[in-house]
């Protein structure tokens, strides 16, 4: 007979389980995707401390002159507050020991601004590195060591000093150098930390790239040469994915700013004759002085700021 035995039908059949199961995992793989996609679109967690809590906050002193910056006051806004510190003309610090008065109004008049800001715990080397910076560590005084990095063992304190500080060098991609100083404080009580600022989860980097690279999507200028332009679109997208595979397809959020914790900075560009070793004084003093006005006016209102006290949610605050 012509007709197919039933033998030769045997494995076809046997085989449209395995097929099956195959379209249902490749369904349950999609819907779980999309599921996970869509949970990591979501708006991010308010912060619990914001710009509008620091109202009336007011950093005086004889040594700086001292102009608040705008700051959005939102709850999703990472930069809580900023400062521009100028030295004033009757400075007392000890940078300007031994110098005359003339000398010292000439010094307050050079130097330049220091910009310092307090931000939701952030990482701030390779946030400057992703707007082109090459960025250096030149001092460590915190007392724990530097873990996962090595690349600066912590200097011993110095005298007088007892404030967990990382001072950096920023280069610019036209030579201009800039100072910086970190501190890392926690939300609760404005203590410093042994935390290193490279630790924070936002951003991250692998690569930099060119300050001026946008993500246009297709174009027939990218079409000149796809595969460059492919390997740098990719390279944006892994990096404003923290480096993180699951962030990447699409199935996390992309890390935020830290909630615990606080970063507080100063930056100052040095100008042309200005010396390193003067900037990082000026940008340390600057943190020093920050912290304990911050630590000052909070003592001041912790009872009317629950959401300062250590583990407070937005429930604390009414939110």
């Amino acid at each position: 007979m012509n007709g197919i035995s039933g033998e030769q039908t045997r494995p076809r059949a046997r085989g449209r389980p395995l097929i099956a199961a195959a379209l249902i995992f490749c369904v349950a793989l999609v819907a779980f995707w999309e599921i996970m996609a869509t949970l990591s679109r979501r708006p991010w967690e308010p912060f619990l401390l914001t710009a509008g809590d620091f109202a009336g906050f007011e950093p005086r002193s004889a040594d700086w002159s001292v102009r608040p910056l705008p700051v959005r006051a939102s709850q999703t806004e990472p930069n809580i507050l900023a400062f521009e510190f100028r030295p004033a003309p009757s400075l007392s610090r000890p940078l300007a020991a031994g110098l005359t008065h003339a000398q010292t109004q000439a010094l307050s008049r050079v130097l330049a601004p220091i910009l310092v800001r307090l931000v939701h715990g952030y990482n701030m080397p390779d946030c400057m590195k992703l707007k082109g910076y090459d960025v250096e560590l030149v001092e460590d005084t915190r007392n724990t060591e530097a873990q996962g990095h090595g690349q600066v063992s912590p200097s011993p304190l110095a005298p007088g000093r007892s404030l967990p500080l990382q001072t950096w060098r920023l280069l610019s991609s036209t030579g201009e150098e800039t100072v910086a100083a970190t501190a890392m404080i926690r939300r609760g009580d404005f203590s410093a930390a042994d935390t290193d600022i490279r630790s924070m989860p936002f951003p991250r980097i692998d690569f930099p790239i060119g300050q001026d690279f946008e993500l246009r999507g297709l174009s027939p200028e990218s079409l000149r040469h796809p595969i460059r332009n492919f390997r740098t679109f990719m390279q944006a997208r892994w990096n404003g994915a923290r480096c993180d595979l699951m962030t990447f397809l699409g199935l996390r959020q992309p890390a935020w700013a830290d909630r615990e914790m606080l970063t507080l900075v100063a930056f100052m560009t040095l100008g042309e004759g200005d010396e390193e070793k003067t900037g990082v004084a000026e940008v340390k003093a600057a943190v020093e002085f920050m912290l304990a006005e911050l630590q000052a006016w909070r003592a001041a209102r912790a009872e009317r700021l629950p959401h300062l006290q250590p583990g407070a949610t937005r429930r604390d605050v009414g939110a």
